[in-house]
């Protein structure tokens, strides 16, 4: 795999500070924190083509091995989280839509028209042709059409991008004049698993916190209709439903000092966590040795 360094997509400095270099599957990672706006990402981090060809490959096998096979719960969520901004909608188009369980069960409960993908998994292009979903583009920097769309869904999907703003831009070209965006994607400030062992992960190239999104939105052009930060315990996601606005260059900038020390306090946490969880395990073994040992010692009794 290449690595290339990148500029922050919010306030565009180049100066970032280390966090970790440790990350899901143990695959190295570079978890940086951008010092002046404060926004984490991975930089540097594989340039695109790495990406594309692990997207294409590599990715279900790493993070969707029951694909096609997914039950209906986050379909459902998402429905009512949307469906009183989205009716009278007709076509949709579900950009990282892995089977497309959600955007078809949403298709079918609000009887939208059609359904159209962008999808780089061979696996899931296989699914979707058998669910007579229209797969359109292995990415959508590389779709280019005169469609507009009435909702489009990006579920954990946007953390994933290279170019967030550029990605913004292009999905607002894509959304109708009355229509609707859907994001979600998990929350920096509310990490609901190991955030090393776990949350820091090669695929993410970015860990927004809400005021990270809301930066992008109004920089792109976007007003919130609805949002949420789920707490810890409840997957630790964030989602917005987003229409069309006025661009705002404004930047609200975070606070890097306390964003690095959060996250190292995260880590050392986790470190402690894992420490612990070693030593209750090889207590257990040395006890479960020792009355072993005990009970073979033991004459019977006549």
């Amino acid at each position: 795999m290449k690595f290339e360094k990148a500029n922050c997509p919010i306030c565009e400095s180049k100066n970032f500070k280390l966090i970790s270099r440790k990350g899901h599957f143990r695959i190295p990672i570079f978890v940086s924190v951008c010092k002046k706006c404060g926004l984490v990402m991975l930089n540097p981090r594989w340039d695109e083509k790495s990406y594309s060809n692990f997207y294409e490959k590599e990715y279900d096998r790493y993070y969707r091995e029951n694909i096609g096979k997914e039950n209906n719960l986050n379909s459902v969520e998402i429905l009512d989280r949307i469906s009183k901004f989205v009716k009278n909608k007709k076509n949709i188009l579900d950009i990282g839509s892995g089977s497309g369980y959600i955007s078809s069960y949403i298709k079918k409960e609000l009887e939208f028209s059609f359904v159209d993908a962008i999808e780089s998994s061979e696996n899931a292009k296989r699914i979707l042709l058998q669910k007579n979903i229209n797969h359109v583009s292995n990415f959508l920097k590389e779709y280019h059409t005169d469609k507009k769309y009435d909702l489009i869904i990006m579920r954990h999907v946007f953390e994933h991008v290279l170019e967030p703003k550029e990605e913004l831009i292009r999905i607002k070209k894509l959304l109708s004049k009355e229509g609707v965006l859907y994001i979600s994607l998990p929350c920096l400030e509310n990490p609901s698993i190991s955030i090393q062992n776990e949350f820091f992960r090669v695929v993410h190239s970015f860990y927004f916190c809400k005021r990270d999104m809301l930066n992008l939105f109004n920089m792109v052009g976007f007003k919130v209709a609805s949002f949420k930060v789920s707490p810890r315990r409840n997957k630790g996601e964030m989602y917005f439903v987003l229409k069309h606005n006025k661009s705002n260059s404004k930047i609200n900038y975070g606070n890097y000092n306390k964003t690095f020390i959060r996250l190292k306090t995260l880590i050392y946490l986790d470190l402690i966590l894992n420490f612990k969880f070693y030593i209750k395990l090889l207590l257990k073994t040395v006890d479960d040795q020792i009355t072993k040992k005990y009970s073979k010692s033991q004459s019977p009794i006549s």
